[in-house]
């Protein structure tokens, strides 16, 4: 008897250009990384020729099954135990303008990717490891489209976590842990090639995402601000918001802005006046948890 996968959905529509062979390779890739003997390139580029665009989960068996015993592998180590939440008051400033292509399914604004998103969590745990009250940053760039490829991450931990919490954080940023492709981190992982070391730094963040104002600081990697847009006509601050009931990996509800952002080392980039967006990020193990923001309390 094969581990169920009926639930191990994947979301087609986001495999574009790159076609759903390459998406099977990079789910494949996920699955197998969970044993720690790791599948060489070979043998998941044989997996992936081998099948047709497909996402039945018998065919998926029937594909691991040709590698794993080769590999002296089974496939029942995939099995995920974590139970885990990620709850985080985010704020997300990338290079595109305010009608960011990740949000509209359009192309990015300037023909490739960069973005910095810092949290707050507010409610987190993975196993019995308590994340509440930690800060988080994961700064992301791409040579062109993300759905292309070859993207580079790296993520930023509190220092104030502890051993246990910066395992369990850097598990969960990864896109680790969790149904493959079913949250930010999963999805964005899947298109990254380079991975720069994890950091462990002081992290400022001073954000209100109901008024969109943010200001991060942290030291030696990053600066940003950010703020709302705003009314040319009244000088007021413009309010938009963008609510996805359905289709998302990131989140249900976010209120849009502007933002500023300055990252030096490796991930080195820069953006002025860009969009930015204030979400509750809000994860488990088996992705999205599609429950209504408090973002949302004005609509009553």
């Amino acid at each position: 008897m094969h581990p169920d996968f009926s639930r191990r959905s994947i979301p087609l529509s986001f495999c574009g250009e790159r076609g759903v062979n390459a998406t099977i390779q990079a789910v494949l890739t996920r699955w197998l990384r969970a044993d720690t003997r790791l599948l060489a390139n070979d043998g998941v580029s044989y997996a992936a020729r081998s099948v047709e665009a497909t996402n039945d989960p018998d065919n998926f068996f029937r594909i691991i099954q040709k590698i794993a015993p080769a590999r002296e592998w089974s496939i029942m180590e995939v099995q995920m135990t974590d139970q885990w939440l990620f709850k985080s008051e985010t704020y997300d400033n990338c290079n595109c303008a305010m009608n960011c292509g990740c949000q509209f399914n359009l192309p990015s604004t300037h023909g490739y990717c960069q973005s910095a998103f810092v949290g707050t969590i507010v409610e987190g745990r993975f196993n019995d490891t308590p994340l509440s009250g930690l800060n988080w940053a994961a700064l992301y760039k791409w040579p062109g489209e993300i759905k292309d490829g070859g993207g580079r991450r790296q993520i930023v931990i509190d220092e104030r976590a502890d051993e246990a919490q910066r395992g369990a954080l850097e598990t969960i940023i990864s896109g680790k842990a969790c149904e493959p492709l079913s949250n930010l981190f999963a999805v964005f992982a899947s298109t990254c090639s380079e991975f720069c070391r994890t950091l462990f730094l002081p992290i400022d963040l001073d954000a209100n995402l109901e008024f969109r104002t943010a200001k991060v600081e942290i030291p030696g990697v990053m600066r940003s601000i950010g703020r709302p847009k705003i009314n040319e006509f009244t000088g007021q601050p413009f309010r938009i918001a963008l609510a996805r009931p359905s289709g998302s990996f990131e989140f249900t509800y976010a209120e849009i802005g502007l933002g500023t952002t300055v990252v030096t080392g490796d991930m080195d980039m820069a953006f002025e006046d860009s969009w930015a967006h204030f979400c509750v990020h809000h994860f488990n193990q088996d992705g999205l948890v599609r429950q209504r923001s408090r973002l949302t309390v004005w609509i009553g």
